[in-house]
């Protein structure tokens, strides 16, 4: 049973959006992108998102992989912390971050400053791009 990264004891309930299944706390409202899920979203491959070599090692344990702790790192042009693990690809984000994320890059899209410095084929466009096809799916929840 995969039990949340933030709340720690509380299990995770399942979620499927056109198709594709995720996972969510009821507690705490946070959200798990597993690497399928992902792959049914992203157009590219999952395997292409890694953590950054900047992202700290933080105290909540993956969901998948509960040996190893979930790395955090700033979303690209936001202050939104990103929690991922490093084995799975798997992407936890708390209540609210994902409609934070998108506030700010609506703001930024609507400014013309939107992926100006996001190098094609890099990390941060790949993880951009999920957030766009995430946003999309998620509509419902």
């Amino acid at each position: 049973m995969k039990k949340c990264p933030s709340c720690k004891i509380v299990p995770l309930a399942e979620k499927t959006v056109d198709g594709a299944t995720f996972h969510y706390c009821k507690r705490c409202q946070g959200v798990l992108f597993g690497k399928k899920y992902l792959n049914n979203l992203v157009d590219e491959s999952v395997d292409n998102l890694q953590v950054p070599k900047k992202a700290k090692s933080g105290d909540r344990k993956c969901p998948h992989c509960p040996d190893l702790n979930l790395k955090q790192f700033y979303y690209p042009q936001t202050y939104v912390t990103v929690d991922m693990c490093q084995r799975c690809r798997s992407i936890w984000l708390d209540a609210g971050e994902l409609k934070e994320i998108e506030l700010v890059r609506t703001k930024l899209k609507e400014s013309g400053k939107l992926k100006a410095y996001v190098a094609q084929g890099s990390f941060k466009e790949s993880l951009l791009n999920f957030i766009d096809d995430s946003l999309k799916a998620l509509t419902s929840f």
